[in-house]
């Protein structure tokens, strides 16, 4: 608008068919001018807005490239120190520390005094399960009648402190057998069919270290053994 009005003061000044002095003349020329400038200022503030909108971008993008490099490197060297951990904890563990593989009480067999020197393979304490249904026996089977002797076969259990006529037997089934003997006998593993309950439907009290025979039904006669080893609580 000011550029429009300055043009037509001056062809009317020029013409001379306008009633406009010199003075007012300059006046509309000088407020176009200073329009100009503020206007040129004006473009050059936002040419300058935008290159500083540009910059700001960069920097945001190049920040955001250094971040996502450093959260890299800090979980690496999070995992890292993870895994260090754990390996100097289950260092630990196994220096200083006495794990059963099941739940139960722990009761001494033994007596242990401060700073004793413990070797490797002694017995520091029985672990009495908590759930009887991972009770297993073991059975020594001498290598003459192991040839009968199979996996899944039924074993009629006779406790010694469990007078059988009294009481009644514990049913069980042959879980694993050893490949190899030792000292001239196979390792039977048996599990309690019905845990510590009798075949008098008598619930029989567990007590480590209890022992008894062993009456194996093999397909055309039976194989009676004692344990050698007494019974023990073992894992699943």
């Amino acid at each position: 608008l000011e550029q429009k009005s300055f043009l037509r003061d001056s062809i009317l000044f020029y013409r001379g068919n306008y009633p406009i002095s010199v003075n007012e003349f300059e006046k509309s020329k000088q407020s176009l001018l200073q329009r100009q400038s503020a206007y040129s200022s004006l473009k050059a503030s936002i040419k300058n807005n935008e290159s500083s909108m540009l910059r700001m971008k960069e920097s945001h993008l190049d920040l955001q490239v250094q971040l996502e490099k450093e959260l890299h490197q800090y979980r690496m060297d999070l995992e890292e120190s993870f895994q260090l951990l754990g390996v100097a904890t289950e260092q630990w563990k196994e220096k200083y520390l006495i794990e059963s593989p099941v739940d139960g009480k722990v009761t001494l067999t033994s007596y242990w005094n401060e700073n004793q020197i413990i070797k490797a393979g002694d017995v520091l304490v029985t672990v009495i399960p908590a759930d009887r249904s991972m009770i297993i026996v073991r059975a020594d089977i001498p290598s003459a009648g192991v040839g009968r002797v199979r996996v899944g076969q039924e074993v009629n259990i006779k406790l010694s402190g469990f007078p059988y006529m009294e009481f009644g037997m514990i049913k069980g089934k042959i879980r694993s057998l050893s490949l190899v003997p030792a000292n001239d006998v196979y390792i039977a593993e048996i599990d309690l069919v019905n845990g510590m309950r009798s075949t008098y439907n008598i619930d029989l009290n567990f007590i480590s270290e209890m022992t008894g025979t062993a009456d194996i039904i093999t397909e055309k006669s039976r194989l009676i053994y004692r344990f050698i080893k007494p019974l023990k609580a073992l894992g699943r």
